[in-house]
């Protein structure tokens, strides 16, 4: 027989007076969370960047440790023998092979953009599926560069009631992303601009999901004149002339001019994103540093093996009190120790997966209202293993992560 149900007794709470829910939150953080409307992507991947030694904490990169101190840090797994990181980024089982399924097939006609330096890049994108690929000739000044991404994406800024457009409120911040746009017009040659122009056409109808834009540092070898042109008004020397012998020393030394400009380049790119209303608010970013060839460490940061864990080897492990010390000894006693659970970045699917233990990228994310919050407070290596919350994943799997923030992720189950 069915249960009777409960009479509702009305108080005089707001939902008994106004007869119905609460209304929602308000605030860009709240309808980004609500998905009203869904946020857009930006997957920043500087391949080639971490270095051993390489302390982040202590360069002038204001701007992405803002980023990561607003956001949630933590690595990324590399395939042992795989392809690149941004080929496994987008699911490519080997250079040239193109993956299962399409990023449409996977997201729910999720439309992507890659912007790239390398050639080896652009061809995987059209491989994986991308809605655009367009190769880039050089490291673009970080103006020009924000200006395009903001209208690739469609940034606008937040209105209350959940539309972006230009409303009273914001319609003071738009003479900044103003001001962005005509310093990257300024920046660039007549050929450029109608070469940009041509290429920017075909875009400035459709509507971008997801832009990812992935850059080598090593293509940057003019010790990033190109880049620090645009950040600091000077062009660095290069590194090495081609008369100078290419040792070890010097190839470290050029390995290291070259990660530092790439995040320098970088930071310049955030900083001026940061600028365009509603970037902060509609975009999710997700920054990617890759590492470079050399081993980030002598010992794996990545845990391979499975020790074997007692059940009172935990050194935060609380000590029973005197009472039931007997008792806890006898349980200790007749409880053999366990191996420790394999980790998800070990896994895809059913599969044992073999990860380069030595060589982890770093992953950030930022948006409010949708990404969490950790204690990292700069974009270092030893930051984010001892205070990022993201953990560890396959680099493969981000896609499928950002993706479920966009409300592209399929469905499983009921």
């Amino acid at each position: 027989m069915p249960r009777p149900r409960l009479k509702r007794e009305p108080c005089d709470c707001a939902d008994c007076r106004e007869g119905g829910p609460p209304p929602p939150p308000s605030g860009a953080a709240a309808a980004a969370a609500r998905q009203a409307p869904p946020p857009k992507s930006l997957v920043l991947c500087l391949n080639g960047v971490l270095q051993p030694g390489q302390d982040s904490r202590v360069a002038d990169l204001p701007h992405l440790h803002a980023a990561v101190r607003a956001g949630w840090a933590g690595l990324l797994a590399c395939r042992a023998g795989g392809p690149a990181l941004p080929l496994q980024l987008l699911g490519l089982p080997a250079a040239g092979v193109a993956p299962a399924q399409s990023l449409p097939d996977r997201f729910k006609q999720l439309r992507a953009a890659l912007l790239t330096d390398s050639a080896d890049v652009a061809q995987a994108g059209k491989l994986a599926g991308c809605y655009a690929v367009h190769q880039l000739d050089d490291w673009p000044a970080p103006a020009s560069l924000a200006a395009r991404i903001c209208k690739l994406l469609q940034v606008r800024p937040w209105a209350a009631g959940g539309a972006a457009g230009p409303q009273p409120a914001a319609a003071a911040a738009l003479p900044a992303l103003a001001t962005i746009l005509q310093a990257a017009t300024a920046g660039q040659g007549a050929g450029t601009v109608a070469a940009a122009g041509a290429a920017e056409e075909e875009e400035e109808e459709d509507v971008i999901d997801m832009l990812l834009l992935s850059m080598e540092a090593a293509s940057n070898s003019s010790g990033s004149s190109a880049s620090n042109a645009h950040i600091n008004g000077a062009v660095r020397p290069a590194a090495a002339s081609s008369g100078e012998p290419a040792d070890a020393a010097s190839n470290d030394s050029n390995s290291s001019t070259q990660a530092s400009a790439a995040l320098e380049w970088a930071d310049a790119v955030l900083s001026h994103l940061n600028q365009a209303p509603g970037f902060r608010d509609t975009v999710l970013l997700s920054l990617v540093v890759g590492p470079g060839q050399q081993p980030l460490c002598q010992q794996p940061l990545l845990a391979q093996e499975q020790p074997l864990l007692a059940c009172d080897s935990a050194p935060e492990r609380h000590q029973p009190c005197a009472a039931v010390q007997p008792a806890a000894a006898a349980a200790a006693a007749d409880c053999p120790p366990v191996r420790r659970p394999l980790q998800s970045y070990q896994f895809a699917g059913q599969e044992r997966i073999a990860v380069d233990a030595a060589r982890p990228a770093l992953v950030v994310h930022r948006l409010a209202g949708v990404i969490r919050v950790d204690a990292a407070a700069a974009l270092d290596l030893a930051e984010v293993r001892a205070h990022g919350a993201a953990g560890c994943i396959l680099a493969e799997r981000l896609l499928p992560e950002v993706a479920y923030k966009l409300g592209r992720a399929p469905k499983y189950g009921a």
